[in-house]
């Protein structure tokens, strides 16, 4: 298992542990960015040659989790870590729970594109599963994008059950997954 700890602690984020499979699969966070307005997708985006261009995709952030209320009332929220020992060879995706302290980087320390504090992207939601906020980078410019309610969008919809079909034929338990999904229904 990767150690995230310092990394997170660069980042100015608090771990408060690894959150078992409730909600959204971590596998499914990427698929945001293809999610439109339709699904009812969000950016604020930055141009990759702002000067300031950390600071601003921090504050982007911090705008979309403020308006889509992200953060629990304690501060908490999950961050997509992938905990294989080498994160470029294989993956083992997890969401952390996680808050941010007094001085905190989720942009990563790249200028020019979104990598997050660890180097795995910028993937967070919130702990009810109610809202994904991603940061992505493009040829000009990098978006935080929010979605709220992320099961209904049919980008989630259709890979999470692809997902769950994969871990069915498995004999993993797929419960949690469907769960998440039937709250389009509800």
């Amino acid at each position: 298992m990767r150690d995230i700890g310092q990394g997170l602690v660069r980042a100015g984020i608090v771990l408060h542990g690894i959150e078992p499979n409730t909600s959204c699969p971590p596998q499914a966070a990427s698929i945001a960015a293809a999610c439109g307005p339709w699904d009812g997708r969000v950016d604020i985006a930055v141009r990759r040659d702002d000067p300031d261009f950390t600071a601003a995709v921090n504050a982007a952030w911090l705008r979309q989790a403020t308006e889509f209320r992200l953060r629990s009332q304690d501060g908490h929220f999950l961050l997509l870590v992938n905990l294989y020992p080498d994160p470029l060879e294989d993956f083992d995706l997890r969401w952390a729970r996680v808050s941010l302290a007094d001085d905190w980087n989720l942009a990563g320390p790249a200028i020019g594109g979104i990598v997050g504090p660890l180097g795995d992207g910028l993937f967070t939601m919130s702990i009810d599963g109610e809202v994904i906020i991603e940061g992505t980078t493009y040829s000009d410019e990098s978006s935080v994008l929010a979605v709220p309610q992320p099961y209904r969008a049919e980008p989630f919809r259709s890979w999470t059950r692809h997902l769950i079909d994969e871990w069915s034929q498995k004999g993993e338990d797929t419960r949690w997954a469907e769960a998440w999904l039937a709250r389009a229904k509800l």
